[in-house]
Parts: structure tokens; sequence; C-alpha cells
């Protein structure tokens, strides 16, 4: 029977276990999947309580009789926590609005290949500047412009390369979208979008438009 070397594992048992006999048994059966258990004194068993007086956590469970260290879950009080008093930010008065929404930034996202096909189909002119009334009447933008303007975006390339220059005027403008406009030599202005302003523009060419409209009518 040949030597068995430092490095061969033990022979195999009929059930696909190592042997216990070799040299090198221990060490393989320390390794082997079923051996592996947790270390010495590392687990214990839980705790039985309420199982009779005979092991002092009965009935009770070691808690005492009621009270707030007696229920379930932490026993340690919230910060503002005033011992059963009304807190004091529910005593002082409260005054004005707080609405969280008033205060983040709200955009019209428009996607750069959007302007791009409008443009083709001829509901938007490259030759002038493409502001928020030219998006809006044009249908690139809906309904209204949000209170933070209108943000030019580009998550993709291009379905075609862009063969015009646009000068476009938004609010805000991701790097992407602004280096495709400039490498054909078209500009991205940016400027910080005044809802009120914007509303009082619409009124006026709306007016114009009606007044136009009826003139139009009079002399026919």
């Amino acid at each position: 029977m040949p030597t068995q070397g430092p490095l061969d594992p033990p022979p195999l048992q009929s059930n696909g276990h190592a042997s216990t006999a070799g040299p090198n048994a221990a060490v393989y059966k320390a390794v082997a999947l079923n051996c592996l258990a947790p270390s010495a004194g590392s687990t214990h068993s839980a705790k039985r309580v309420g199982r009779g007086p005979g092991s002092k956590y009965g009935k009770t469970s070691g808690k005492g009789h009621k009270g707030h260290k007696a229920r379930s879950g932490s026993h340690q009080p919230y910060a503002l926590f005033e011992g059963g008093a009304k807190p004091l930010a529910r005593k002082l008065p409260k005054r004005g609005i707080w609405v969280p929404k008033m205060f983040r930034d709200e955009y019209n996202l428009l996607p750069l290949q959007r302007v791009v096909n409008y443009v083709r189909l001829g509901r938007l002119d490259p030759s002038s500047p493409i502001d928020a009334h030219a998006l809006l009447a044009s249908g690139a933008i809906s309904h209204t412009v949000r209170k933070s303007g209108v943000y030019l975006v580009q998550d993709a390339p291009l379905f075609e390369p862009l063969d015009f220059q646009l000068r476009l005027e938004v609010a805000r403008a991701d790097d992407l979208a602004v280096g495709t406009v400039e490498a054909v030599g078209g500009t991205v202005a940016l400027a910080e979008f005044r809802r009120n302003a914007f509303a009082r523009e619409r009124r006026a060419l709306r007016e114009a438009a009606r007044r136009g409209a009826e003139a139009g009518a009079a002399s026919a």
C-alpha cells in the first residue's frame, strides 16, 4: 500500500465523508463542509422565560409589573418626550405655511432630440431664438412652464447627426446637450426663469393675438 504524503487527502468512507484514519485526517476534518461549526462559546441557547416560577423568569418574564420598561420595544424615549406632558413644539403657536414642495426646483424636461424633431417638422424655427414662449407655442413642452423653467437634457446620442445651428434659451442644461449644440456652432444661453414675468409676457402675447384677429375680422 503506498505511503500517504503530507498533502494527500485522507481516503473517503462509504458515506462520502473523510476518513478519520491517516496522518492528515485531522487537518481535512477541520475544513470539511460536514465539520463546520460555530466557534466554541460564540453561541448560547436563548433564555426561556414565561415557563413557571421555578426558573425565576416565569409570569412577568423578568420584567416586573407593568410600567414603561415592561413593554415591548425600546425603553429609551424619543428626544422630545417630556414624561407625558404636552411637548413644547405642540404648545408653541404656528405661523406661516411650510410646505417642502414650495422650495424645491421643478423643471420642464426638454430632450434635445425633441427639439431637433420639431425643427425638422417645421414647428420650431432654428433661425430665431428658441425660448420658453416658442417651446410652449410649438407644443414641445405641454400646457404650462413649471416654476423653475425649462431643463434641456440629452441622455442618449441623437438618432441623426445635428446638421443645423440652434439658439436655445433655457434655465438649465446638462453638459452633453450643450456640447452637442455647440459642436455645430449653436448656442445654449442659461438665464434664471422668472415665472411672473413670463406669465405677463404670455398674457401680452395672447392679447396682441386677440386684437389682431379682431382687427382682421373687422376689416373683412
